[in-house]
């Protein structure tokens, strides 16, 4: 039955998608029509997540092909904009390090990864620079529909799965798993905040609305990772962000939303969020050998903080070339039980001390661009949820989904596509090809 219902509700999302990117030029409609095809396959994990063709789901052919498509579509000039400086860092490290290490596999599936966020990066930038920032983000807030819907029904219909080992649920409409899902429902929620609405209701209702399906999935990582979303939106409004007559609507959601997280996280604390106090207290002692830790500790965040130790006490272990440039993309699957659930580790592990260090450069320099935008009240938002996306990935490896490819595709698009603090004002809809050399 639960197909059936997912079915139809994609071929609704398709429909509505189509009828938001009508006006646009092919790669702008294809940005977009990509997000919607990467979120439907994923409700259809039973067949979408199988090896095909290949060894490859899929799931995975989907994004071989957007990647390329994306592309090709951008064209190779957009492949120069200074956002992507930082990127290409890290793709060199890896590629270095793939080499190095013989870890030619690994180095293509990261490669695929990097290839969709280029092409959705890319994408993102060219269609805001041509029809500004808001109306294409409208349109991709309905293509992020389908994970939405699914979950209200899956509420409505009592289908829920157990989370974690502590009796609590979630609900993901289906999904295969839920920390991928929250990623989503993030994504949804941080494209809303990024829109300035005109309509008096909806704007601020759909980020209200956004922060309720986050809670909803139950994902500790990605309900901390709202926090920082929330306060955005405050002082936003705190500042004027909206319009002078939308800001009753806006405070009194925020007045809903805020108590409503802050009740959730505690009804959960006594379960699940009361490790982030204890990490917190006991600090560095949880930095050990993996051997010294007792089977409390090894609990810890649903055992990230040992799992954590094992990566990180492998790399201390090895040799001086590992030190520096890691073992190689995505060798956790031979010499490791499970993935890092930290991206920062994770690197640290895969690529050494440079890789760790350039993904730093990464997130630092699109957290100081977005800083540096004219528009404060987007500066606001953009900075606030890259600092939200960071926090993900402390627990949890946005960045290594292409969900969170997504979603910080977007967020930089818009961040490096608008006018800095040093230049004039330009208007949003200026031309495109005279824009492409100051990305």
């Amino acid at each position: 039955m639960w197909p059936a219902i997912a079915a139809g509700v994609s071929v609704f999302t398709f429909f509505a998608t189509l009828r938001m990117v009508k006006d646009f030029d092919r790669p702008t409609q294809f940005l977009v029509m990509a997000i919607w095809l990467r979120l439907v396959l994923s409700a259809f994990h039973e067949w979408t997540f199988t090896p095909m063709a290949a060894g490859l789901s899929i799931n995975a052919l989907a994004s071989v092909a957007v990647a390329g498509i994306g592309l090709l579509l951008a064209g190779p000039r957009l492949l120069r904009l200074n956002m992507l400086v930082t990127a290409w860092l890290i793709v060199l490290i890896v590629t270095v390090s793939a080499v190095i290490n013989g870890e030619f596999g690994g180095m293509i599936n990261d490669l695929i990864k990097w290839a969709y966020f280029f092409a959705l990066a890319m994408l993102s930038w060219r269609a805001f620079r041509i029809y500004g920032k808001d109306d294409v983000l409208k349109a991709v807030v309905v293509a992020m529909l389908t994970p939405v819907i699914l979950q209200m029904l899956s509420v409505a219909l009592g289908v829920s799965k157990a989370t974690e080992n502590d009796g609590s649920i979630s609900y993901i409409g289906g999904y295969y798993h839920e920390a991928a899902f929250s990623v989503m429902l993030f994504g949804f929620l941080c494209t809303a905040a990024l829109v300035r609405w005109r309509w008096p209701v909806v704007g601020p209702a759909i980020v209200a609305f956004g922060i309720v399906c986050v809670m909803l999935t139950n994902y500790r990582t990605t309900i901390l990772g709202t926090l920082p979303v929330m306060f955005a939106l405050s002082a936003a409004v705190a500042l004027g962000g909206f319009a002078r007559q939308l800001r009753p609507i806006v405070v009194l959601t925020i007045l809903i939303a805020v108590p409503a997280l802050l009740f959730g996280a505690r009804e959960m604390l006594p379960d699940r969020f009361i490790d982030v106090l204890v990490v917190a207290q006991t600090g560095a002692d949880l930095v050990k050998d993996p051997l010294r830790f007792t089977e409390a500790e090894q609990d810890l965040f649903s055992g990230r903080v040992y799992l954590w130790s094992l990566y990180i006490n492998q790399w201390l272990g090895g040799q001086t070339h590992v030190h520096i440039i890691g073992f190689g993309p995505e060798v956790w699957d031979r010499r490791l039980p499970l993935y890092a659930h930290n991206t920062f580790v994770s690197y640290i592990h895969e690529f050494g001390i440079v890789g760790v260090t350039a993904l730093c450069i990464f997130f630092l320099t699109n957290i100081i661009r977005g800083m540096l935008i004219a528009d404060r009240h987007l500066a606001l938002r953009s900075v606030s949820i890259q600092v939200g996306f960071v926090i993900l990935n402390l627990s949890t490896m946005p960045l290594w989904q292409i969900e969170g490819n997504i979603l910080y595709a977007l967020v930089i698009g818009a961040t490096w596509s608008s006018p800095p603090l040093t230049m004039k004002k330009r208007t949003s809809r200026q031309s495109f090809p005279a824009s492409v050399a100051h990305g």
